[in-house]
């Protein structure tokens, strides 16, 4: 489950309304060259500042960063902390978090060990408790929190891969997808304690993807596969009241989408996902008793795909997008474009991007991300988003108008005449 996505490129215009005869000094000549030249050399639009979380090559411990499946790449804390799945030279697989200063190894895997890391479900709550899951050969798994001091175990089970699709509360609970020998379900573990958020022996759905929880526990949200064969993969919510799981709500059905992808919720229930038609990716919102609200088609915005998404508190809404082949980008509906393939980084491009299903964005203005850059490296980084409206770097195409604007006040001022 790799996201990617890719930006349009933003293109200045400018037209004369009326033909001037403009001697051009030498002066004005080698302005305007260097105005072009600055243009053409400006890179993408990037409304946040970046923060090396890890990377391989020279010098780093680790071989790999490349996550095994995306349920597994990098998710983001409130306090900036990000945990990320990791491959040394010895082959030990490795879950850690950082916070780009300081790393804590939570959990290492050695190779050959009876006991691997699990590769379909990685959370992490703002006090930087980290939910993973292990697997012993084909027999059994096994679901922790460790907090780099100590891995509490919190649920086992007869399956390999019982556990998987995690996402952890404030107090330590972890909600995820539970495979049995008889039946899926969505379930909510604490230590010694397991409740059913939704069942699919009890409900119209079969299995079910992607689970998300809110900070307080209050709301659930997941993806699920109804029983119908001909019906689309449905966006879905439960709330919990004292604890016990209310109804069911499908927020996707009533839209006429063929399918749906990736959803994040925020703490006041409000889920941000996207779903497909035959068409077009289109990104929606949908508040607790409120119809969903469409945020963006992805072919009116001169995009092909919309893939992952992230909501915080505020609405915000982090997705992956892309706009035709290998171009990926990331984007914030309030900023716009954030960084894509081409862009720099690091010291290098970026030539690809993903980003956890649900994790990606915390509620302080900063996403996780995974890169793999054109020197070779891979990098786990974090991104702190700018203030709305603010470009780090300007569009090549603002700046080439911009430049061309100064230049031509510069001569309308220098002739005493205005330019149309």
């Amino acid at each position: 489950m790799l996201f990617v996505s890719q930006s349009t490129a933003q293109a200045g215009q400018t037209r004369g309304r009326g033909r001037q005869h403009v001697r051009v000094t030498g002066h004005a000549r080698a302005w305007l060259v260097a105005l072009v030249l600055f243009a053409a050399s400006a890179v993408p639009a990037q409304a946040a500042s970046f923060t090396l979380i890890a990377q391989t090559g020279a010098g780093s411990a680790y071989t790999s960063l490349t996550a095994p499946d995306g349920r597994v790449n990098p998710v983001i804390a409130d306090n900036g902390q990000v945990a990320f799945w990791a491959q040394t030279a010895t082959l030990s697989q490795q879950i850690v978090r950082s916070d780009g200063t300081s790393s804590i190894l939570i959990r290492e895997a050695l190779s050959g060990a009876p006991e691997q890391l699990g590769t379909r479900g990685l959370a992490i709550n703002a006090t930087g408790q980290v939910a993973y899951a292990t697997t012993s050969g084909f027999s059994s798994g096994t679901l922790y929190v460790g907090d780099g001091n100590t891995n509490t175990v919190i649920a086992t089970a007869p399956n390999t891969w019982s556990f998987s699709d995690l996402s952890i509360r404030a107090d330590g609970g972890v909600v995820g997808y539970y495979s049995s020998p008889t039946s899926d379900s969505v379930r909510l573990w604490l230590p010694g304690s397991s409740t059913t958020i939704v069942d699919a022996a009890t409900s119209p759905y079969y299995t079910f993807w992607d689970t998300d929880v809110s900070a307080t526990g209050q709301y659930v949200s997941f993806l699920a596969q109804p029983d119908d064969p001909n019906l689309p993969l449905a966006v879905a919510r439960v709330e919990l009241v004292g604890g016990v799981p209310g109804p069911v709500t499908d927020v996707s059905s009533g839209l006429g989408l063929t399918n749906v992808g990736a959803q994040s919720i925020n703490d006041s229930g409000t889920i941000a996902f996207v779903g497909f038609t035959s068409a077009d990716s289109l990104l929606y919102t949908a508040a607790v008793g409120a119809a969903p609200t469409q945020l963006l088609s992805a072919s009116a915005a001169g995009l092909t795909s919309i893939d992952g998404v992230s909501i915080d508190n505020a609405g915000n809404v982090l997705y992956l997008a892309n706009s035709g082949t290998a171009s990926a980008a990331l984007y914030d509906t309030t900023r716009g474009r954030l960084i894509g393939v081409g862009d720099p980084l690091f010291g290098a491009q970026v030539q690809d991007l993903a980003i956890h299903p649900t994790g990606a964005l915390n509620n302080n203005g900063q996403f996780a991300f995974w890169a793999k850059l054109s020197d070779g490296r891979e990098v786990v980084a974090r991104a702190d988003l700018l203030s709305t409206g603010t470009l780090a770097v300007p569009e090549p195409g603002t700046v080439g108008c911009l430049a061309l604007a100064l230049l031509a006040s510069w001569l309308g001022v220098a002739r005493g005449r205005r330019v149309n």
